[in-house]
Formats: structure tokens, C-alpha cells, sequence
């Protein structure tokens, strides 16, 4: 679709009506859904695409607002929110990671470990899944038998002589 698209630009560029209809053509009936169909059909496609793209975007940076102020529920409410609210979601690998990182501090640590894991199994190959997969070999490989975390509280027995671990 990219190329129809691109030689129908170029042949309109060239005074080439002919040629450019063919393209068009082209493009419109082998892929009428295609992102390309819909900017020849609708000249002010692009502008509400790129709306939405920023409504996303300014929903995303709010609810990571309301996790770096410690609103945790505030911020899952919204990430569950946000399914129904953007079903073209292009950040949803964000959601799914922040999702996970306020689980962490509301959630025991297996329940944090089960949304990590989402992440990569939902959206392998994105940064946040190299981060989700960073952070559950951390948790893995952590020489601490057992580590209980209860709304953002480690409990242990302190014991000066023996090595202590802190996460941040």
C-alpha cells in the first residue's frame, strides 16, 4: 500500500493524472483499509489519527503523574480505563508496564512478577519487555530467600553481621 500510495503521490506531483488514478485505484481496491486508502479518501485523516495519537499520549503521561505521586490505585483505575476508552492503543506496551510497576506497589511480589511477565509475553521485543524481562531476572537471581513487600514495606530481621539488599 506504502508504494501505490507513494508512486500515486508522485504521479499527482507530475502532473500525471492518468498514472496517479491508476495507482490510486490500485491502492483502493487491493487494500481499502489500509492506512494509505483511508489519507486518498479522507484528506483529514492524518489530523484526527494524530489526535487521537496525542489524546493517548496525554492520558498516558497523566496516569504516570498519578504513579509518581504514590496514587496507585488512581493510576490502575485509569490503565484499566484506558482499554475501553482507546481500542487503537499504539503505547499499550507502556500501559502494560506501568500497570505492572503499580501492582508492584499495591500487590505482594508475585503478583508484580505475573504482570512482568505479561509484558513480555504480550509484547515481545518492545523496550518495556527487555525491561519486564531485566527486572524478573533481578527478582530471580536475588540471593534473599524470601522477600515479602507489603504496600511498598520490606519486612525483615535485621541482622548487622549479614548482607542486606535493596531494591529500588
Amino acid at each position: 500500500p506504502q508504494t501505490y500510495y507513494n508512486l500515486y503521490l508522485l504521479h499527482n506531483q507530475m502532473n500525471n493524472t492518468a498514472k496517479a488514478n491508476h495507482y490510486k485505484s490500485l491502492l483502493l481496491s487491493e487494500f481499502p483499509s489500509s492506512q494509505y486508502a483511508q489519507i486518498i479518501l479522507d484528506p483529514n485523516y492524518m489530523q484526527a489519527v494524530n489526535k487521537a495519537s496525542k489524546e493517548i499520549d496525554d492520558y498516558y503521561l497523566l496516569t504516570y503523574q498519578y504513579f509518581n505521586n504514590q496514587q496507585y490505585e488512581v493510576c490502575l483505575n485509569r490503565i484499566y480505563d484506558a482499554d475501553s476508552l482507546f481500542t487503537n492503543n499504539h503505547i499499550q506496551p507502556k500501559f502494560d508496564l506501568l500497570k505492572a510497576f503499580a501492582l508492584g506497589k499495591t500487590t505482594e511480589l508475585k503478583d508484580y512478577k505475573e504482570a512482568l511477565q505479561a509484558v513480555v509475553d504480550n509484547h515481545s521485543g518492545s523496550q518495556e519487555a527487555v525491561k519486564a524481562k531485566e527486572i524478573i531476572e533481578f527478582i530471580e537471581e536475588s540471593e534473599v530467600p524470601e522477600i515479602v513487600v507489603q504496600n511498598n514495606i520490606l519486612s525483615f530481621d535485621y541482622e548487622p553481621n549479614a548482607n542486606h539488599f535493596f531494591f529500588i
